[in-house]
């Protein structure tokens, strides 16, 4: 089990690669090696104030030797405005259904979805603005996945897709816990959700 976040180091920072295309598992490349200097490990230093989680490693990078270790990752700043989590079905659909549901509660009500919202295929809508649910802040929209009558002349399924208003999500609790100014929290849990 984890005990603590690791942190990306800027790319900058990291060894231009010499081999591009090489095999996996293939014998390591010969030459020296980019060694991080000794004291520059890349960790955040937490605040008195700041609850840790797990347990604290007595002499941390006192003992052993350092190693270079190659990331793919990059670095991604958090948006600066507050993000808007809504429950979007409640119904048992495929994932595949509801995305397509959703695309078309977008195009059937313009005036509610000014701009496009993110979705997760399952259950959860995120939105960068405040989607005008009325004061509840749940609404119901119905809509249908082929509006064209069918051969047998029946008409089509209407389908309910439901939005209710859970959380905002402020993400400067996620960069404040980050840099170490910040305890590990429900906001903090639900941030990096």
């Amino acid at each position: 089990m984890p005990t603590g976040i690791g942190i990306c180091r800027r790319p900058e920072i990291m060894p231009p690669r010499t081999q591009r295309g090489s095999q996996r598992g293939g014998k390591p490349p010969r030459g020296p090696s980019h060694v991080v200097p000794q004291g520059d490990l890349g960790f955040i230093s937490s605040g008195a104030n700041v609850t840790t989680i797990g347990l604290k490693r007595p002499n941390f990078g006192t003992s052993g030797r350092a190693i270079a270790v190659v990331a793919n990752c990059y670095v991604a700043e958090p948006p600066h405005e507050i993000i808007r989590h809504y429950d979007a079905f409640t119904s048992n659909l495929h994932p595949r259904i509801r995305r397509l549901l959703l695309k078309q509660v977008e195009a059937t009500y313009p005036n509610v979805f000014t701009k496009k919202i993110a979705f997760d295929g399952r259950q959860n809508a995120f939105s960068p603005f405040e989607l005008p649910l009325g004061p509840s802040d749940t609404r119901s929209f119905d809509v249908t996945l082929n509006p064209q009558a069918s051969p047998d002349d029946r008409p089509p399924r209407v389908y309910t897709v439901k939005f209710t208003k859970v959380k905002q999500i402020n993400p400067e609790v996620l960069k404040s816990y980050v840099n170490g100014r910040h305890s590990f929290d429900e906001d903090v849990a639900y941030a990096t959700m």
